[in-house]
């Protein structure tokens, strides 16, 4: 229990970005956090993909070969640059 961040989420948690793949590695955890987060008033931005998109590695944004990529990298660009406006 100590360890599990989502047993200590308050509202005073930052903003935060999630993302995950969707090769059964840790989406589940991820959407458990990010709905804690939400419901403790935390703005959340999350970017998954369904099984029907294609094989997505939990490590894809880091894979700079894949147009998922580049999704990443912009949607984290955009919730970096919301997250400094609103300072």
């Amino acid at each position: 229990m100590q360890a599990s961040t989502v047993q200590h989420i308050t509202s005073d948690y930052p903003p935060s970005f999630i993302t995950e793949g969707n090769t059964a590695s840790f989406e589940d955890d991820a959407r458990k956090l990010e709905a804690k987060l939400k419901d403790n008033g935390v703005y959340v931005d999350s970017l998954y993909y369904p099984v029907e998109h294609a094989r997505i590695e939990h490590d894809y944004p880091f894979d700079f070969s894949i147009p998922e990529w580049i999704e990443c990298y912009n949607r984290s660009l955009a919730f970096l640059a919301r997250v400094a406006a609103s300072k």
